[in-house]
């Protein structure tokens, strides 16, 4: 019954410095900017300029940004040989 009236379980900070509470509220109310950050972040990785996101997220360096989105670097092996082979010419 709970789920068709839009209730969910969720930790909750009423106040600065208070200790959090499991409590079941509509789940808009579980909803932070932060989770529209992350999740800008984790769509358009790799759409768009990686450092436009980062300056967007606020991270400074690749790799807490990549632990942010919880990806890992990814190497192209065929633009790295093409890229390699460039290189020798």
């Amino acid at each position: 019954m709970d789920s068709l009236l839009g209730l969910s379980k969720g930790r909750i900070t009423k106040r600065s410095g208070d200790k959090s509470e499991i409590v079941e509220v509509p789940k808009y109310e579980l909803i932070s900017s932060h989770v529209g950050r992350r999740s800008f972040a984790t769509n358009f990785y790799g759409k768009i300029n990686q450092q436009l996101i980062q300056s967007v997220t606020g991270h400074k360096t690749e790799s807490s940004f990549l632990k942010y989105i919880n990806k890992q670097r990814e190497i192209d092996p065929d633009a790295l040989n093409k890229a390699f082979l460039d290189a020798m010419r």
